[in-house]
Formats: structure tokens, C-alpha cells, sequence
């Protein structure tokens, strides 16, 4: 399924939105596919961002940043990611 996700992300970066109505669409589509992925509002979850030439066409988060004290993820979190880039 995380595939399907990237390679439908990857695509919408080619896609040119000439109007608002356009724009909703997208977002619709690209909320729906990742709410499949983080269906618990109160788990774990993500910060998503699609970009075409440089800039931003679609930014949102997904879950909790820590579930303990129920902390909601921002589009400005910072993550340590690690070492789990070597994986």
C-alpha cells in the first residue's frame, strides 16, 4: 500500500492545477488516500508534502507527534530521523 501512495504522489508532482476547483480535488484525493494509512487520529502518525517545481502544492499532517501527552503532529515538526535512513 505505501507504494501505491508514492508512486500516486510521485504522479501528482507531473499534474499542473490551473484552478481552485482543481486544487480541492487533489487535496481530496491525496487526504484520502493517506487517511487510508493513518486511520487512528490518535496514534502515531505523518507530515505529507507534495511539491512541483520547488513549491509547495500540497502540505498537511496526519496523528499525534507524541501520543503520551497527546501532542498533534504540525507541518513544523522537526524529526531525528537517525540512522533509520541506513535501513
Amino acid at each position: 500500500m505505501k507504494q501505491i501512495i508514492w508512486l500516486f504522489l510521485t504522479g501528482v508532482i507531473f499534474l499542473n492545477p490551473t484552478n481552485s476547483a482543481f486544487a480541492q480535488k487533489l487535496n481530496k484525493k491525496i487526504d484520502s488516500i493517506i487517511e487510508k494509512e493513518f486511520e487512528d487520529k490518535n496514534g502515531p502518525g505523518g507530515v505529507f508534502m507534495v511539491a512541483k517545481n520547488g513549491k509547495p502544492m500540497y502540505q498537511k499532517s496526519f496523528g499525534k507527534a507524541n501520543i503520551e501527552l497527546d501532542v498533534n503532529l504540525t507541518n513544523d515538526h522537526v524529526f531525528q530521523i537517525g540512522s533509520m535512513t541506513k535501513q
